[in-house]
């Protein structure tokens, strides 16, 4: 029988949902740049399921597969980390848990940073079965210890995960003009056409808290399951069309304007800001939805109180991030970002590092305006309207423009109030289902990639000591196996 090629082994491989036939190399060399003397090491790299998530991931044949090429782009940058990381994660770990000590993507720099690299475009090679990507680290770039080599997005590479240059992770690979759902005033329909989460490939949870007056204050908590065609072509059902299965409600106390919901594997919450150093939270059990409630006084924070908090598009959706310990919330400038547990209102923080920008709007000076959601990639690691929480530390992202797309894929028009995205995960990083709709017909339904993902992992068998004496070189060799 005649081996397949490669373009056929992905073919099946894509078909079966089967692992991606590639296989990588690391070779690190350190140079003292005072004697001359080389160290090298090498090591073999295993190659996550990023990737084929993400190919995996057409949600009704509204993904423009187009964006998706060359693949080589969700390899050509690197992350380096203090320690090893366990097992193949997709989702990068955040700082307090694992330090990254270098990055490099695809593009030349010349800022201060002391951890990002260049890439070497001299020695870059490409054949027909592989690529070998080369970057290169002076005397005061990625010095420390590293334990873990990452392939990753070329964007990512370049940003890294304590940016100091301006970016956004995220790439919307979907159809943007055809399929955005009907936003009017936001209703029980509309809410149907945006899932928190997909349960399974024809399967959605969507939230909705009933209205009284213009930004709602009702009781009843509602989860609805939505039947929709996500990861493959249905006959009845096209990209905009929701079909109810079941719903289940809950009582819920009477809230403030400045509310939103959360969850996670076992909980919906519903908190509200009442004042700056008080939260009310309502939770739901996702088994039994029987609610309990709490009242958190916090200390030492001063929580935001505005106007701008309480669009309802947002309030139904997670607006701000949530990673199963810990919620964000903005601070009382919207500049910067407070860390709560809602199991010990004790343990609050504000984070370190003020935005430029409101974590709040689309744009300054914009009130009730619909912002997308955020997204947690892990503990402590999440990625928001035009920032990137990492750790103890917040972060600037990519500045909105007329006319640009936002960090989260939202577009930035004249009519910020009615622009909205939502993700909903399908089980796994970095392959999202967003809705989306904008009075500028500018957002639409489909496939959007967080490149905010780990595609290979290379755990060195022995650690790498960079110095401030030493140049670094890593070559990364992929090959189609």
């Amino acid at each position: 029988m005649a081996k397949l090629s490669f373009h056929d082994r992905l073919a099946r491989a894509i078909l079966n949902k089967e692992e991606l036939p590639l296989e990588g190399r690391t070779r690190i060399t350190l140079t003292d740049v005072h004697t001359g003397k080389r160290e090298v090491f090498e090591d073999k790299n295993t190659v996550t399921n990023a990737l084929s998530n993400i190919i995996n991931s057409n949600y009704g044949g509204t993904a423009d597969i187009a964006r998706l090429m060359p693949l080589k782009q969700f390899f050509s940058g690197v992350l380096c980390f203090n320690q090893t990381i366990q097992g193949t994660p997709i989702a990068p770990p955040c700082e307090t848990v694992n330090s990254m000590i270098a990055n490099a993507g695809d593009e030349a720099h010349s800022s201060a940073s002391t951890t990002r690299g260049n890439p070497n475009g001299g020695e870059y090679v490409e054949t027909d079965t592989s690529v070998k990507f080369v970057w290169d680290w002076q005397t005061n770039q990625g010095n420390g210890t590293i334990n873990s080599v990452c392939l990753v997005p070329a964007l990512l590479g370049n940003c890294g995960l304590k940016p100091i240059e301006l970016f956004d992770y995220f790439m919307l690979c979907a159809d943007n003009g055809t399929a955005k759902f009907p936003y009017s005033s936001w209703n029980r329909n509309e809410a149907l056409h945006c899932p928190i989460e997909i349960v399974d490939d024809e399967t959605c949870l969507c939230l909705y808290v009933n209205k009284v007056g213009q930004y709602s204050d009702g009781t009843t908590f509602e989860e609805i399951t939505v039947k929709h065609d996500f990861t493959s072509f249905g006959i009845l059902r096209g990209a905009r069309d929701y079909v109810e299965d079941s719903s289940r409600t809950a009582t819920i106390r009477s809230r403030s304007n400045r509310w939103g919901v959360c969850f996670d594997e076992n909980y919906y919450y519903v908190y509200s800001v009442t004042d700056a150093t008080h939260l009310q939270v309502d939770k739901i059990d996702r088994d039994t939805f029987t609610v309990s409630t709490a009242d958190l006084t916090l200390s030492g924070v001063s929580l935001y109180t505005g106007w701008a908090f309480h669009a309802y598009v947002n309030a139904v959706t997670p607006q701000f991030p949530f990673d199963g310990t810990y919620l964000y919330l903005p601070d009382s400038l919207a500049t910067g970002m407070i860390r709560i547990n809602l199991s010990d209102a004790s343990d609050c923080t504000r984070l370190t590092g003020t935005l430029a920008n409101s974590t709040i709007s689309t744009s300054a000076g914009v009130s009730h305006a619909a912002c997308g959601d955020a997204i947690v990639i892990g503990s402590k690691l999440a990625y928001g309207d035009r920032y990137l929480i990492n750790g103890d530390n917040l972060y600037e992202m990519e500045k909105a423009q007329a006319g640009d797309w936002l960090p989260n894929g939202q577009y930035a028009g004249g009519y910020a109030q009615n622009v909205f995205n939502c993700y909903a995960q399908n089980g796994h990083n970095p392959s999202y289902f967003v809705a989306g709709t904008s009075t500028e017909g500018a957002t639409g339904c489909g496939l959007s990639v967080n490149r905010l993902a780990l595609f290979t992992v290379n755990n060195l068998q022995a650690s790498v000591v960079k110095s401030t004496s030493q140049a670094m070189k890593i070559e990364y060799t992929l090959t189609q196996v």
